[in-house]
């Protein structure tokens, strides 16, 4: 609608399981922590806000898991 923005399940991201490392050495411990980390600007571009949206179907086990706290 000429606002310039793309979608985030349009975007170009690292596939699941190389976001997902890179997340994991970040040691998030909560979703509290992660949307506050996704709030700033250190948050590498190559990895989805909403990784719910954009994995799904792709090896999406939910955030914890995504965050490498599942057990």
């Amino acid at each position: 609608l000429g606002t310039g923005k793309i979608a985030d399940q349009n975007k170009m991201y690292l596939d699941f399981e190389k976001a997902k490392l890179l997340v994991y050495k970040l040691n998030l411990k909560s979703e509290k922590e992660w949307r506050l980390f996704c709030k700033t600007d250190k948050l590498n571009k190559l990895i989805p806000k909403t990784p719910s949206q954009v994995y799904k179907n792709k090896g999406w086990k939910g955030l914890a898991d995504f965050l490498g706290k599942e057990k």
